[in-house]
């Protein structure tokens, strides 16, 4: 979870058997050190000793495809319960025990702000690799919050559908789940260095379809030819972003977006419409 989740109830009681919670820190709050001293958890873990560095490559928009060394830090300590808020019910009444771990970037670059991540994780990790595959997980969070993005103010709006009952809001919800993930994997696979294939996404009538506009989206010189070969995905992205339009394929820095995605396959399902109408005809 982001910042919203570093809530002490949730590493209290989430965490089980089968259970683990991984969250970005939001407060500086009370902690037990292990030397058994009270002290607050930002002074306490900048002052600890690096066990290492850990290397990322940044696609944030303003830093793409930049590699960052991050200094890593990591503290054992307990989230000492506030006296301020009453908590009825606590699996650890002496605190909840906790890692804390801290990736950051020493340096600043061009006047970038330096990333300063303090990640809590209610896993006890003991080593160096342990906390590169924390740090990862949490990486891998920001899938989700472009998942979620996609279901509203990149994509498809759901915030703003003119529906009124919860069940068909519900019912929507559910098509534009299963749509936006057909539409991440897709964009994913635009760059053609996944294991992705077409199949993977589209059933056989479709990759039929898919051939035949191929030909019609190809143009008569080699940089207009689709540059991926049939089996994989990245060749059915390129067919979907050329029928909404996408005239960027001689820029290897202006990929197909999920508008434009989103776009051609809805262009796509019109046309598989009458694909498979004259297709029933044909067998007939």
């Amino acid at each position: 979870m982001d910042r919203g989740g570093d809530i002490t109830e949730i590493y209290d009681r989430v965490k089980d058997e089968r259970h683990d919670v991984l969250a970005r820190s939001n407060h500086n709050r009370k902690i037990l050190t292990e030397e058994g001293k009270k002290a607050k958890l930002y002074e306490y873990i900048n002052q600890s000793e690096p066990i290492g560095e850990i290397t990322l490559v940044l696609n944030d928009g303003k830093r793409v495809n930049r590699s960052v060394k991050l200094t890593v830090r990591r503290v054992k300590c307990i989230f000492l319960w506030s006296k301020l808020r009453r908590v009825d019910y606590k699996k650890n009444v002496g605190g909840v025990p906790v890692t804390v771990i801290q990736v950051k970037e020493e340096s600043q670059i061009g006047g970038e702000e330096p990333i300063c991540w303090t990640l809590v994780s209610t896993k006890e990790l003991i080593d160096l690799e342990q906390v590169k595959d924390e740090v990862k997980r949490y990486e891998s969070r920001w899938l989700i919050e472009e998942y979620f993005k996609l279901l509203k103010t990149d994509g498809y709006d759901l915030e703003n559908c003119q529906l009124e009952s919860g069940y068909s809001i519900r019912k929507l919800t559910l098509f534009v789940m299963k749509t936006s993930i057909k539409v991440l994997r897709l964009k994913a696979a635009r760059d053609g260095k996944g294991d992705d294939k077409v199949e993977d996404v589209f059933n056989a009538q479709e990759i039929e379809c898919l051939e035949e506009l191929n030909e019609q989206m190809e143009g008569s010189t080699e940089k207009q030819q689709n540059p991926y070969p049939k089996q994989k995905l990245a060749w059915a992205t390129w067919i979907i972003a050329r029928l909404a339009g996408w005239k960027e394929f001689y820029n290897v820095k202006r990929p197909p977006g999920n508008k434009t995605i989103i776009e051609g396959l809805d262009k796509f399902d019109g046309i598989m419409i009458g694909y498979n109408i004259f297709r029933k005809k044909d067998v007939s």
